[in-house]
């Protein structure tokens, strides 16, 4: 009996299975690709990149812009890491997924950028809210919150999945070649798939409702760029997983199993990230921030952009106010009586702005259409 239930929890190594040290004919050949198209692509990432640094006119978008930039570099040398040491591989894949969930909510800040570009961090969600209710529906305001935290989240889904990954590897009850629920590689795929599959959707749930505003702004090719990365990311994790584990995939000479399991996707996303790091070169380009297109916009100086765009304090903030929506949306659900009596001491995210306190005493104590008087103000929506 303790027999049986010791098999049970023993990865089901598939008949064709040999161990990670043994390499086919092929894998010097998948190596030296993946490291030639990790290059290409950072010479790529790098060219665009110092483009934009040189006519940093606009912070707020051009920062997170770069960051997208080197999403494909990332995924490209991650990618040629797994190939080169078989042994790692499953410890560094998470890296790619991690940065991954941050250029979403970066691509996330910039369509908001995009929406509302006068404002800050703390009142463009509104503005955002504010032009989808025109267009769409009258709970536009609460749609934004959602948003904001179906977006945000993924970092903290990613952070989630890699402890599930290194906890269960750990212990020894993670799996690569089996998707049993017995198994934690599984639950990874699975916690990670909700997260992406929240952020995405409402990354372009934004997108359509700002769409007259995204088309000036080559907003979705944006979106293709970044989310075929996502989507091919995806598909290819489960279509090869499924592979592996229904034993669809046989070793050869040239392909040992560890070139089955590792090395042929590894060396398609490298390939795949050459391909969308070009296509970067219009869905984010650079000449719309030149001084011809921004004549009355000043350029910082290449180090102080540079410095700009490695500021993570955006993220980290929009990470940490999830739970400050939370708490706004279970006031915005409470009663409204005696509202007016609540004093106007601050705006979300605190201080005024844009005039926020004139403007809420002019209107008779009632503050902006759609924007709160105070952090925690119950509002109507």
């Amino acid at each position: 009996m303790g027999n049986s239930n010791s098999k049970s929890h023993t990865c089901p190594i598939p008949s064709s299975a040999q161990p990670l040290s043994i390499h086919g004919t092929a894998h010097k050949p998948l190596s030296l690709i993946a490291a030639a198209c990790a290059i290409l692509t950072l010479v790529s990432a790098l060219a665009l990149a110092t483009l934009h640094l040189t006519r940093y006119r606009a912070p707020k978008e051009q920062r997170q812009i770069i960051r997208i930039l080197f999403a494909p570099f990332i995924f490209a040398v991650v990618a040629w890491g797994g190939i080169a040491d078989y042994d790692i591989a499953a410890y560094i894949d998470p890296i790619g997924d991690v940065y991954e969930s941050f250029c979403l909510c970066a691509l996330f800040l910039l369509y908001i950028q995009f929406a509302a570009p006068r404002t800050t961090f703390g009142e463009e969600m509104f503005k955002a809210m504010e032009h989808a209710a025109t267009v769409t529906d009258a709970k536009g305001g609460a749609w934004a919150r959602l948003s904001w935290i179906y977006v945000f989240q993924f970092p903290l889904t990613e952070l989630l999945s890699v402890i599930v990954l290194e906890a269960t590897m750990a212990t020894g009850s993670y799996c690569e070649s089996s998707l049993s629920p017995r198994f934690g590689h599984v639950w990874v795929m699975i916690i990670s798939t909700l997260g992406v599959v929240l952020a995405m959707m409402s990354i372009f749930r934004f997108y359509k409702r700002t769409k007259p505003v995204m088309k000036a702004r080559r907003g979705l090719a944006k979106l293709v760029c970044f989310k075929g990365i996502v989507f091919l990311r995806f598909i290819q994790t489960w279509v090869f997983g499924i592979l592996i584990d229904k034993n669809v995939l046989h070793h050869s000479k040239q392909f040992s199993y560890a070139d089955l399991l590792y090395g042929i996707p590894n060396v398609l996303i490298a390939v795949e990230m050459l391909f969308f790091s070009a296509s970067f070169w219009y869905a984010y380009a650079a000449g719309e921030y030149s001084a011809h297109a921004k004549p009355n916009e000043g350029s910082l100086n290449f180090f102080r952009a540079a410095v700009d765009a490695a500021n993570p304090s955006d993220l980290v903030f929009g990470i940490l106010r999830i739970f400050n929506v939370f708490t706004e949306m279970r006031y915005a659900s409470l009663p409204k009586e005696n509202d007016h009596n609540i004093p106007l001491t601050e705006t979300y995210g605190g201080g005024f702005v844009d005039g926020a306190a004139d403007e809420y005493h002019s209107n008779g104590g009632h503050g902006r259409r759609g924007l709160g008087g105070r952090r925690g103000r119950r509002q109507r929506y």
